[in-house]
C-alpha cells in the first residue's frame, strides 16, 4: 500500500482550498444575485422566472466553488468537492438566518441544488476511472 506523504509542490492544505472555494462561491452568488436583480428591473426576468434564475446561480456558485477547491488542493478530490459543497451550503444556512431571522423557505431545492452541484463537480474534477488495457484478466475456464 502506497504510503501518504505530506502534500508538496503548490498544492494547498484542505481547510485551505475549502475556504478560498466557499469565498469563490460567495462571490459568484452576488455576482449572480446582481444580475438577477438588474435583468428583473430591465424587464429581460419575469418574478415567475425569478425561482429558476435563483436555482441557475446556486448551482453554478457550487460548482465552480467545488471546482476551485479541487484545483487548489489537488488530491482527494471527490472528498474535496463534497465537503466544499457542504460549506457553501452550510454558509448559505447561516447567511438565512442572519439576515431574514431564519425564515428557512425554499431550504430543500436549495440543498438538492447544491448538493448535485458538488457531486458533479467532484465526478467531472476526478479525470475518470483507469482504463482497463493495462489489467490482468483472470480467467474462470482454463
Amino acid at each position: 500500500m502506497k504510503k501518504q506523504g505530506k502534500v508538496k509542490g503548490t498544492a494547498a492544505a484542505m481547510p485551505v482550498g475549502i475556504g478560498i472555494g466557499v469565498g469563490v462561491g460567495l462571490i459568484l452568488t452576488l455576482i449572480g444575485a446582481v444580475m438577477l436583480t438588474f435583468a428583473l428591473e430591465g424587464e429581460t426576468l419575469s418574478v415567475e422566472a425569478m425561482g429558476y434564475g435563483i436555482m441557475v446561480v446556486l448551482f453554478m456558485a457550487g460548482f465552480l466553488s467545488a471546482m476551485v477547491a479541487m484545483w487548489r488542493i489537488k488530491h482527494r478530490k471527490l472528498q474535496v468537492s463534497l465537503i466544499t459543497a457542504g460549506a457553501y451550503l452550510l454558509t448559505l444556512l447561516a447567511m438565512n438566518a442572519l439576515f431574514f431571522g431564519g425564515q428557512y423557505e425554499g431550504v430543500g431545492a436549495t440543498v438538492i441544488v447544491v448538493a448535485i452541484a458538488g457531486t458533479a463537480a467532484g465526478f467531472i474534477g476526478s479525470g475518470g476511472a483507469k482504463t482497463a488495457i493495462h489489467r490482468p484478466k483472470f480467467r474462470a475456464h482454463g
